[in-house]
């Protein structure tokens, strides 16, 4: 370990800090794919309309690409920290893994369902 300016540096931490940075790029790559894949297979009477039922499509493809690709990142996560007894990775993809499962059960639960029923009660034919 190296010391430098009272902070103390370990391999760990340093890979710790990449695969974060690998994660938010990963993260980022896969919004912009669900984006284009929205778009390139919407309706074309859809077009520039129905907002929030596309926006619940996006966020319900991210989620499920992220829980898929999630589990490769998490068992490298798990080797590196099996070196390290100190390693506080663990607990970090516990609670990542804690807050996909909640945002896929408030997709499910609520969001879905509610712009289900919005989308099909919105009338633009008036009376």
């Amino acid at each position: 370990r190296q010391r430098k300016e009272g902070v103390t540096w370990s391999p760990t931490m340093v890979d710790v800090v990449l695969y974060s940075i690998v994660g938010l790029v990963v993260g980022g790559l896969l919004m912009v794919a669900c984006g284009v894949f929205v778009i390139q297979m919407q309706h074309p009477d859809d077009n520039n309309m129905a907002w929030l039922p596309k926006l619940i499509v996006l966020a319900g493809l991210y989620l499920a690409c992220a829980v898929v690709l999630m589990l490769p990142f998490d068992a490298s996560m798990s080797q590196t920290c099996d070196v390290d007894p100190n390693c506080s990775a663990i607990s970090v993809l516990a609670s990542v893994w804690m807050a996909l499962f909640v945002a896929i059960g408030i997709m499910s639960l609520v969001l879905i369902p509610f712009a289900y029923f919005w989308y099909e009660t919105d009338d633009e034919e008036g009376f």
